[in-house]
């Protein structure tokens, strides 16, 4: 899993005291969840502007998405 990659993030952002934040590209959301855990004042914007390809070649379906959205 990421979480290593989560810690160094945050202790980069911890001095800044965040209070907003946004994450693009979110797909489950983990780590916006696990900002929110870290940082009690944060307000999190997350976006993912994933959409259905023209071709068919790449659904949220594939990527066992259909539960999430």
């Amino acid at each position: 899993m990421a979480r290593w990659r989560w810690q160094a993030i945050e202790e980069i952002i911890r001095p800044l005291n965040p209070k907003v934040g946004a994450e693009i590209g979110v797909k489950t959301g983990n780590f916006s969840e696990y900002l929110l855990s870290k940082f009690h004042d944060l307000k999190m914007y997350t976006i993912d502007p994933w959409e259905v390809q023209p071709d068919g070649n790449e659904t949220y379906k594939e990527w066992g998405m259909q539960g999430v959205y």
